[in-house]
């Protein structure tokens, strides 16, 4: 890309990586950020490629805050659990895709999704009241 001239005082900008401190909810994260630096005043320039690569540390971050799950940890809890993706959005709920997409990254789970992944995570043995309840609500009255 072409040499970049700062908008705020004119001098030339270099492409460069420095810390960027991110706030969300209270909390703090500093992730390295490339873009393009004002030499002379700091002012810096993102395109669009510079936010595409820090921006899933910051999702990361701020899923972390929410409480969220990442992909990983659902992924090891529905093992854990013996459950094959299908099975898990069925019997825990977001339908016969939702673990796919959890686990790939493409969609987030709930909040909720996640509590209640974390209660089996340590109480697997709970799954049962689970799958049972929902088996007697198949043979009906």
């Amino acid at each position: 890309m072409a040499d970049r001239i700062c908008h705020e005082c004119g001098v030339a900008m270099v492409r460069d990586t420095r810390p960027q401190a991110f706030e969300y909810k209270g909390q703090v994260i500093t992730i390295d950020q490339p873009g393009w630096y004002c030499t002379s005043c700091g002012e810096g320039l993102l395109m669009p490629e510079d936010m595409a690569a820090t921006d899933p540390l910051f999702e990361a971050f701020r899923d972390h805050i929410d409480g969220i799950l990442p992909p990983a940890e659902i992924k090891r809890i529905r093992k854990k659990l013996d459950l094959r993706q299908k099975q898990a959005g069925v019997v825990l709920g977001g339908g016969a895709s939702a673990f796919h997409k959890y686990e790939s990254g493409v969609g987030k789970p709930s909040l909720a999704i996640s509590n209640l992944l974390r209660l089996l995570d340590h109480d697997p043995s709970r799954l049962r009241e689970i799958t049972g309840h929902q088996a007697d609500e198949a043979r009906g009255p």
